[in-house]
This record gives C-alpha cells, sequence and structure tokens, in this order.
C-alpha cells in the first residue's frame, strides 16, 4: 500500500519521526488502528481523516528494545510520556 499521501499529510512530522526511530534501531514495525483502517478504504482517495492519533505495532525481541524507541523518540523527537498510560507517547 503506498504511503505517500499520508506521509505528506498533517501526520508528516509524526511519520517521519517514528520511521527514522525504526529505522535507526533495526525495528520492523506496522501501521495499525483507526489510520490504517481510513487508508484501507481511501484507496487512492486523498480524503483522508483528520486524525493525530497514529498507532503503530512494533516487533521488540525484549524490554530494552522497548526501551530504547521511547529513549530515541524522546532524546531526538521531542515525544513526551505521558501519565496514564505507559504505552503511549505524544508529541506536538
Amino acid at each position: 500500500m503506498n504511503l505517500s499521501d499520508v506521509k505528506e499529510s498533517e501526520l508528516k512530522e509524526v511519520f517521519d519521526a517514528l520511521e527514522e526511530a525504526f529505522k535507526h534501531l533495526g525495528i520492523d514495525y506496522y501501521l495499525i488502528g483507526a489510520i490504517a483502517r481510513d487508508i484501507w478504504y481511501a484507496r487512492g482517495n486523498k480524503a483522508f481523516r483528520k486524525t493525530k492519533d497514529v498507532d503503530f505495532a512494533a516487533l521488540v525481541g525484549s524490554q530494552a528494545e522497548y526501551e530504547a524507541i521511547r529513549q530515541y523518540l524522546k532524546d531526538h523527537k521531542q515525544f513526551q510520556d505521558t501519565k496514564g498510560n505507559s504505552f503511549v507517547m505524544m508529541t506536538l
């Protein structure tokens, strides 16, 4: 599936940051959640749902790899932890 339209949308900075972190750390990932569904149903239509909520699944082999992703995003991409959920990070 071609994500070029999505990667040029309001989410460009988020996609770029996540792709850089995953590539730097050698980790495979998948786009999931509502935005993946919307992209699938739109198939060529550039009218994507406007959301800044992006869900990714990352295949990691250890807790250390998971923490390395989070730390990279905090150190290099200004992501922040959230108080209510240890699996959620926010960026502006």
